[in-house]
């Protein structure tokens, strides 16, 4: 069969039931340019088989369908005349329903630069084609809807008189319904320091636009709903007197619903070392805001909560009495559900040498708090589980086959360097093999020394004389074993480095896959560069292109902004595809929302995560859904690393 012409393809992907395609979206599904796409388009419009109709950009359709060719000229002549390729791409992204849409969202999606947008933007509200709207950032909206251009515009100009870019931007970010959103999510999401971000929010506040709440790190809120803000003031006094930044930030980070958080985690969201949390936790704790909880590692809470804190560290004490650092980070990995964890990925997620490791697991089997179990390098779990320990050691006696590979006891067999035949017996080193019974008329001489058969060695006590060689015994070979188990596996040459490429909308869906990366980094298995870790002052273009130059794995964060920004179609996503082609890195596609990603005609053709290409936000829990990522970047990772 022969390879489908131009025409035929563009036909293909013209629907059959009559309803039309957008030319935007059909020059993207065959992946043409421009000029080709419209020498092929009117070729089959003047042979009569497609008809081009109206709408932003403009539309096709097959000719055999109801519509008239004339009147959808006729209307696309009218409605797009002396229209710009730039006008069009505009127009074709607003909603054709009346509905509105902000600024800063269109801006994103157009992938362009305020100035540009703002011309292009300007250019059709003065055709008349486009209505400006009110609303943080400004809307915009088709102008053949039913809304009136005089009502929005004038809203726009009452709303936002005298706001700069910077206000505009920080208020399109707090939600309209009323509801509050955290200083800290807020400057984060801006991307500002404290003193940049505090300087906005105050100028907002004295405005009378904003409102300041409540809360840990304090909370922020649209002037114009029903609460007021004379009560947020006053809570928010009273809550945060006299509290340091630290303190505020360490309180914004655990539970309002009365729930613990461990002080692991709780340490590791603040970036702080031991000495630093131990302090800022220890200040809340006097002051009456926190109070301490038990469990490995320990935990911490609001004070406001219907539990009691003298409980609390009573419980605390009693279960980590005399336990050390160390052997708090160990309990505080061990599932708490009484599952099982694998000694060889606990060992990795602590960072421990075998040595190390094992002399603290010895320590907490001793105090009874972890029991061992059976398997592959073997298993731990809580000791205060519904399983028994007697249950475990008879697992463990049924696994005493293991090969040496698969289970070796702790501490021993380690560099003898012996490989066994299988089948082969050992050579008799102990007392169960019986010294051979002496030389005696009963027992024949043994036939003199020749070169045919050579000497054995004196039988002595020290010496027991081992069987004679023969086909029934093979004599066991002795080799270097370079088998490792698979709990001892040599540390990587050097970390696996990834890059990771996504769009400012989904800033809070890559730190969830960051946090279940986070063990591999541990591990020192791999090595995450993404845009905030640019500092100030440096080159960014510079540093993104050789990041990118220098990445074993990179990751698109698949979204359909990322798939309408400049990024998804300049040149580093050129160079990315390059290099995987090459073999150089190898590109994962990370699919975060739903999107027309499999249309893309490179991106299209690889293996995405997660399974059967579901985006993240159609899981029913989105941590099933990182960590089915996360699996697949470790197997890519392990793959990666047999190449070093």
């Amino acid at each position: 069969m022969g390879r489908p012409t131009d025409d035929e393809r563009f036909l293909s992907l013209v629907p059959v039931d009559g309803s039309t395609i957008s030319n935007r979206s059909l020059r993207e599904h065959l992946g043409w340019p421009d000029e080709k796409y419209e020498r092929v388009r009117d070729q089959l419009v003047e042979r009569g088989l497609v008809v081009r109709g109206p709408g932003p950009g403009g539309t096709v359709r097959r000719a055999d369908t109801q519509q008239a060719s004339e009147d959808d000229e006729q209307d696309d002549a009218e409605t797009h005349a002396a229209l710009s390729r730039q006008e069009k791409k505009f127009l074709s992204l607003i909603p054709e329903d009346g509905s509105t849409i902000n600024n800063r969202v269109l801006r994103e999606q157009l992938g362009w630069n305020d100035e540009k947008y703002a011309q292009v933007r300007d250019q059709l509200v003065e055709r008349g084609l486009v209505v400006r709207g009110p609303g943080p950032g400004g809307t915009v909206r088709r102008a053949d809807t039913q809304q009136a251009s005089e009502d929005d515009e004038q809203d726009d100009a009452e709303t936002h008189a005298a706001l700069s870019r910077q206000e505009k931007k920080f208020l399109s970010l707090i939600p309209e319904d009323g509801s509050t959103i955290n200083n800290r999510v807020l400057r984060e999401q801006l991307g500002w320091n404290d003193e940049k971000y505090e300087q906005v929010r105050d100028q907002l506040v004295e405005r009378g636009l904003v409102v300041r709440g409540p809360g840990p790190g304090g909370t922020v809120r649209r002037a114009d709903t029903e609460q007021t803000s004379e009560d947020d003031e006053q809570d928010d006094a009273e809550t945060h007197a006299a509290l340091s930044r630290q303190a505020k930030k360490l309180l914004s980070l655990i539970p309002e619903d009365g729930s613990t958080i461990n002080n692991r985690v709780l340490r590791e969201q603040l970036g702080w070392n031991d000495e630093k949390y131990e302090q800022v936790r220890d200040q809340l704790v006097e002051r009456g805001l926190v109070v301490r909880g038990p469990g490995p590692g320990g935990t911490v809470r609001r004070a406001d909560t219907e539990q009691t804190s003298e409980d609390d560290d009573q419980d605390d004490a009693e279960i980590h009495a005399a336990l050390s650092r160390q052997a708090k980070k160990f309990l505080s990995l061990i599932p708490e559900d009484g599952s099982t964890i694998n000694n060889r990925v606990l060992r990795e997620q602590l960072g421990w040498n075998d040595e190390k490791y094992e002399q603290v697991r010895d320590q907490l089997v001793e105090r009874g708090l972890v029991v061992r179990g059976p398997g592959p390098g073997g298993t731990v779990r809580r000791a205060d589980t519904e399983q028994t320990s007697e249950d475990d050691e008879q697992d463990a006696e049924s696994n005493a086959a293991l090969s040496r590979q698969e289970n070796m006891p702790s501490g021993r067999g380690r560099g003898t360097g012996i490989y066994r035949a299988e089948g082969a017996k050992p050579p008799p080193i102990s007392a169960a093999t019986p010294k051979p019974p002496p030389v005696s008329a009963v027992t024949p001489k043994p036939p003199p020394v020749s070169a045919a058969t050579p000497k054995p060695p004196p039988v002595s006590a020290a010496t027991p004389k081992p069987p004679p060689v023969s086909a029934a015994t093979p004599k066991p070979r002795v080799e270097h074993d370079t088998r490792h188990r698979p709990d001892e596996r040599a540390a990587p040459k050097r970390p696996i480095k990834i890059f990771i490429a996504y769009v400012q909308s989904d800033e809070l869906l890559k730190k969830d896959l960051l946090e279940h990366l986070r063990p591999l980094e541990k591990s020192k298995l791999i090595e995450i560069w993404h845009d905030h870790m640019i500092t100030p002052g440096e080159d960014w273009k510079g540093v993104l292109h050789q990041r990118l130059q220098e990445a074993d794995i990179i990751i698109f964060l698949i979204s359909p902004i990322f798939i309408n920004s400049d990024y998804c179609n300049g040149d580093e996503m050129e160079t990315a595809l390059a290099r995987h082609k090459s073999g150089e890195a190898v590109v994962v596609p990370v699919i975060l929302r739903p999107c027309l990603w499999q249309l893309d005609r490179v991106l299209g053709r690889l293996r995405a995560l997660p399974k059967d290409d579901m985006p993240v936000t159609k899981w029913s829990d989105r941590d099933d859904a990182f960590a089915n990522i996360a699996h697949g970047i470790y197997d890519t990772v392990q793959k990666l690393l047999l190449k070093l």
